[in-house]
């Protein structure tokens, strides 16, 4: 992809994410000033559509990012960001005893930062937390895309085991047909060992249009306390 381009496509995604808002050649020109005719950007944005980055919803003259578009920002754009020291979550920790419970707290705290579902899996247990927040998107305000959204939660406590297995050691983003969870959404997954030699699983799952830094940096958070709790 031509220089260009790609710098649009980020631009384009990033503003999405931010307004959940199809974005138009003009938006692009005076949110960020750029040095270039709305004609030329709307030419560059009818090249990246062709070629699948992105697309035009039925009732708006904006774009916005395709599985393809999403695939190549975080490949090409994403960078991870610190997590505040005041996040919380390791305060969400104390004075618990149980570590399931602290698990558990650590997931409650997880879906209040991000705004996303967290799901936390072993083989023994599964739970989703904060799938009200996914119910409040913008991205599910259709009834259709709200019944979909239905299955897509069904699924979150029947795939523990599939989950389990495509977790990695390190925080990964999973979206389209490597998520067990469904193509609708994107998952931000980490695997964590256990006390008793078995494998956890932390995730964040929300729509495709998240904010990935951000999720990484407090999934990689979560990870770090489960280790030091864990050791």
């Amino acid at each position: 992809m031509e220089k260009r381009a790609a710098s649009l496509l980020k631009l384009i995604v990033e503003e999405y994410v931010r307004t959940a808002e199809p974005v138009s050649s003009q938006a692009l020109c005076r949110r960020f000033a750029l040095p270039l005719s709305s004609a030329t950007v709307r030419n560059e944005m009818m090249v990246l559509e062709e070629d699948g980055y992105i697309y035009q919803p039925h009732t708006s003259s904006g774009r916005v990012p395709t599985e393809q578009g999403y695939r190549f920002y975080l490949a090409n754009f994403l960078r991870r960001k610190p997590v505040s020291a005041d996040s919380g979550m390791r305060e969400a920790l104390e004075q618990i005893r149980s570590l399931e419970q602290r698990i558990q707290s650590l997931g409650r705290r997880l879906a209040e930062l991000s705004g996303e579902a967290v799901m936390l899996a072993s083989p023994e247990h599964t739970s989703a937390l904060g799938v009200a927040n996914l119910l409040r998107k913008p991205d599910f305000r259709d009834e259709n895309m709200l019944l979909a959204l239905a299955e897509d939660i069904e699924r979150l406590e029947t795939s523990a085991q599939e989950v389990i297995n495509v977790a990695p050691n390190e925080v990964k983003v999973l979206i389209g047909d490597e998520n067990p969870l469904g193509r609708r959404l994107a998952t931000v997954i980490v695997r964590h060992r256990l006390p008793n030699g078995e494998v956890g699983v932390l995730s964040i799952v929300g729509p495709l249009r998240m904010n990935y830094a951000r999720n990484i940096a407090l999934l990689s958070q979560a990870k770090q306390l489960l280790d030091e709790i864990d050791s």
